[in-house]
């Protein structure tokens, strides 16, 4: 048991190191499950700093539950930035089964979430797992529920493409920069050789007329 568990450690590790890919923004489908019922839905990830994302996330179960949530999550490297595990904490919104019984009614909420979870990001794809527990503030009966989920995402701007674009910038404005002052220089040079050409003349006439 442990060779297998070593082994599928060593896999982990030899495919984040050859195909990680880090990313910036990632959007995809997300599935999660509790006691009561299945939703299903999409996940937007952005990264705003070096190891802080924001995560969105609407899920339904396409009856009487329909939520949105958004949460700040801070990720430490497990065994590269590409596999990682994560923390996080949010508030969350929408309408929700006021209990399980087959004629609750569908009551407006508010609550807040806590996350926790693993991600793998490699070949222009991000996958995660999570357990994400919600506290409910109002509109529903119970007043937790905790939801395991599963994330399968599309990374649509990676670590190198962004590198890439702000290189691409940096050097575009670099050109302009040398041809504004290639410019310059030529207009400094023609204004130089008017003058010059001018005092020729001025001195020409002034000995004509002597």
């Amino acid at each position: 048991m442990k060779r297998i568990v070593v082994s599928i450690l060593c896999v982990i590790f030899l495919t984040a190191v050859a195909w990680g890919q880090g990313y910036l923004t990632s959007i995809g489908a997300r599935v999660g499950s509790n006691d009561n019922f299945r939703m299903a839905g999409l996940t937007l990830q952005q990264r705003v700093f070096k190891k802080l994302t924001l995560e969105g996330i609407v899920q339904s179960d396409f009856q009487k539950n329909t939520t949105l949530h958004l949460l700040g999550e801070y990720h430490h490297d497990i065994i590269s930035k590409y596999f990682n595990f994560y923390l996080g904490a949010g508030f969350s919104g929408g309408w929700e089964a006021f209990n399980t019984s087959d004629n609750a009614l569908r009551n407006q909420t508010l609550g807040t979430d806590l996350i926790a979870g693993v991600e793998l990001t490699m070949l222009h794809w991000n996958i995660s797992l999570d357990y994400k527990p919600n506290f409910n503030i109002y509109g529903r009966e119970s007043w937790y529920q905790g939801q395991i989920g599963i994330s399968v995402r599309a990374v649509v701007l990676s670590e190198s493409n962004a590198n890439k674009m702000k290189k691409e910038r940096e050097k575009r404005k670099k050109e302009k920069e040398k041809l504004k002052l290639k410019e310059e220089k030529e207009k400094q040079k023609s204004s130089k050789k008017e003058k010059s050409e001018k005092t020729t003349v001025e001195d020409f006439l002034k000995d004509l007329l002597k």
